[in-house]
C-alpha cells in the first residue's frame, strides 16, 4: 500500500491510500492499525512519530526504505522507486 494522505485529530485519522483491489477496507485498516492499537507499545509509537526529524537526519526516508524492502526480501528496480 501506499500512503497518499495522512491527517487527524487526537481520537482518530483519516488516510488517503492506494492498494491492490485484492484488500478489503478491513483488510487495509488492519495493515494500517497494525500494532499500534497495543496500548502497551502506544508511548513507543507516539515517541517515534516525534522523534522523525532526528532520526532522519542520520537515515533519509529513501535509505530506510531500500533497508525495509531488502529486509524483507522485495524485489525491486530502484529507477521506478522515486519517480
Amino acid at each position: 500500500m501506499t500512503a497518499l494522505q495522512v491527517g487527524g485529530i487526537e481520537d482518530h485519522l483519516h488516510a488517503a491510500v492506494m492498494a491492490p483491489p485484492r484488500l478489503s477496507p478491513s483488510q487495509i485498516a488492519q495493515y494500517l492499525k497494525g500494532d499500534s492499537s497495543n496500548k502497551s507499545q502506544l508511548p513507543d509509537l507516539i515517541k517515534y512519530i516525534e522523534n522523525q526529524r532526528k532520526h532522519h537526519r542520520k537515515k533519509s526516508f529513501k535509505e530506510e526504505y531500500v533497508e525495509l524492502l531488502k529486509k524483507h526480501g522485495v524485489d525491486y528496480d530502484e529507477r521506478y522507486l522515486w519517480g
